[in-house]
């Protein structure tokens, strides 16, 4: 786990607006990451619009900025899937082209298109069902549109079928690392009221760092395209419970962190 993908984390599920530079400090000392390196990993965050600065008096704050609240909106995506009762069969479509000398920007857009999930029918031409509120919400078009790609909205006239479908964006596969990452949640949530408040916070953090990965996986398919015994919304349900059960435990050390540097 990088330590920037830790200092998010933790920013993120903590729950507070904003972090002093102090209430950081403290907090990455159980993860053996150096103040040397969480003041360089806070400075490129904020150069690339992840952290914003704001200052009181002395003392620095850090919060999410643009970037910062689009990859929390990603996260939000993925925990709260799409309501599909009304879908019109209407899907996105991305074309794009990006030539072989440019390998970075081709990269940087096939990893939004995974991130959005968005799977290749043909080279150059990705797509998913399309969502109204999803559009409205994660504003896909600004995204999308630019000198190397389109995105639109069509209508098949032969839809493809469900095996395709499941094909695809490898149904299967994803959901056999469901079944392994149910098992391990309830191993964990089994022995979670053995652990002390520091390794609580250890676990909500190392695990659900794996497990996040794991439900990002999930490509929120209309139901229709989805196996009968298809366990994304269980993986969800075993996260919640775990996260909630190691969060209480873990409450008192981070607490006191953020009661100590206010009163002190």
């Amino acid at each position: 786990m990088k330590d920037s993908d830790l200092i998010f984390g933790l920013m993120a599920s903590l729950g507070k607006e904003q972090y002093s530079i102090q209430d950081l400090i403290y907090l990455i000392k159980p993860f053996n990451i150096t103040e040397n390196s969480l003041r360089t990993n806070l400075s490129r965050m904020k150069s690339n619009a992840i952290l914003k600065v704001n200052k009181k008096g002395k003392t620095v704050y850090y919060k999410f900025h643009t970037r910062g609240k689009k990859m929390n909106a990603i996260a939000e995506l993925s925990f709260r899937p799409p309501i599909w009762d009304r879908w019109n069969n209407t899907w996105f479509g991305v074309v794009f082209t990006v030539s072989d000398n440019n390998k970075e920007e081709r990269y940087k857009l096939r990893k939004r298109l995974i991130a959005y999930r968005f799977a290749p029918q043909y080279p150059g031409f990705w797509i998913r069902p399309f969502h109204q509120v999803e559009n409205e919400k994660y504003n896909f078009g600004n995204i999308f549109e630019s000198k190397y790609s389109r995105l639109i909205q069509l209508n098949f006239s032969i839809i493809p079928g469900t095996k395709e479908i499941q094909k695809l964006w490898n149904i299967d596969q994803i959901n056999k690392e469901y079944y392994n990452g149910i098992a391990k949640l309830d191993r964990k949530i089994k022995n979670s009221s053995e652990l002390i408040p520091i390794e609580a916070l250890k676990v909500k953090m190392y695990l659900g760092n794996e497990m996040v990965k794991l439900i990002f996986k999930d490509p929120l398919l209309p139901p229709k395209f989805l196996p009968e015994n298809w366990k994304g919304n269980e993986l969800r349900e075993k996260f919640y419970e775990l996260d909630k059960k190691l969060t209480d435990i873990s409450k008192p050390y981070w607490n006191k962190i953020f009661t100590k540097l206010k009163y002190s």
